[in-house]
């Protein structure tokens, strides 16, 4: 007994205070977390009605720019340093919903630093066309440039077919 208690100090010792999983040493930190940022490339060619989900979304994207392609946030459209030459026209795009406050008291809905007036009326469901599920809801997010590359963050109606957002991670 005195032996296995010996090689347990030992072991124990040497691996620097680690513990054991199936017999190695594990980690005893953290993880390395890696975060990808991504950037808007430019829109599906494919026009789509908002009732495929977001991984139709994703899927639209996916056919045109490959595997690593999803539907864009509005943040990332926004943080794109490099916006690529597209012809003017409306995309749908994933809203980041943030609540804005309004001398003390949360009033809006805001995406990308904008008030969606809608979203006070239908909620959340009333800015994604209800997880991109229904076309029968109010409104869903949008993007557009116009000629000079100028992009400003809109909402269309969920029965409209427009192209898909689409960003690569960077």
């Amino acid at each position: 007994m005195n032996k296995i208690l010996l090689f347990t100090i030992i072991a124990y010792l040497s691996f620097g205070f680690s513990t054991f999983v199936n017999g190695a040493p594990a980690s005893k930190g953290p993880q390395d977390v890696v975060v990808v940022s991504y950037r808007y490339i430019g829109n599906s060619t494919t026009s789509v009605v908002p009732n495929i989900g977001i991984n139709g979304m994703h899927a639209t994207c996916q056919a045109d720019f490959g595997a690593g392609a999803r539907m864009c946030t509005t943040t990332e459209v926004f943080e794109t340093s490099n916006m690529p030459q597209t012809s003017p026209s409306f995309a749908w795009v994933q809203p980041i919903i943030t609540d804005i406050l309004i001398d003390g008291t949360t009033v809006h809905y805001g995406v990308a630093g904008r008030t969606i007036s809608h979203a006070i009326s239908e909620g959340v469901r009333g800015v994604n066309c209800s997880a991109w599920t229904d076309t029968t809801v109010a409104r869903g997010t949008t993007v557009t440039n116009n000629s000079t590359g100028v992009m400003s963050i809109g909402s269309d109606s969920c029965d409209e077919d427009f192209r898909v957002a689409c960003c690569l991670p960077q």
